[in-house]
């Protein structure tokens, strides 16, 4: 569990001192799914910085946060069934009968699928 931990904080460390400044440097701003105010000007003018670029940095930096989102993915799956091991108790029952211990898995799928609907914005340009 403890090297579960440490790989997560390594992979989330990767991902914002390495793969975001690496792509900031190359292309000029930060992915589209890391900017919280996003919106149809911001992206033209962004697609207007050279699209090709983009599409070769972008798929480097959305490899390398898949491998984020899976690491934290197991350690939240692992990390749940832990608890509910160590402490049982019926409302952990209510939660694990109920199917929470896929939800991890639903949001690196929407996380997943939200970089192919970038990468899909930055090749119809």
């Amino acid at each position: 569990m403890l090297v579960l931990l440490i790989a997560t904080l390594v992979a989330l460390a990767v991902r914002n001192y390495v793969l975001v400044p690496a792509f900031r440097d190359q292309v000029g701003v930060i992915p589209f799914d890391l900017q919280p105010r996003l919106n149809r000007e911001t992206i033209v003018i962004q697609l207007g910085l050279g699209p090709t670029r983009h599409l070769v940095d972008y798929v480097r930096f959305a490899l390398g946060d898949c491998l984020v989102t899976g690491v934290i993915t197991a350690f939240t799956f692992i990390l749940w069934r832990w608890l509910f091991r160590m402490a049982p108790n019926r409302f952990f029952a209510v939660f694990r009968n109920g199917g929470i211990l896929v939800v991890p898995f639903i949001a690196a799928a929407g996380e997943i699928s939200e970089h192919a609907l970038v990468y899909r914005v930055l090749t119809v340009s």
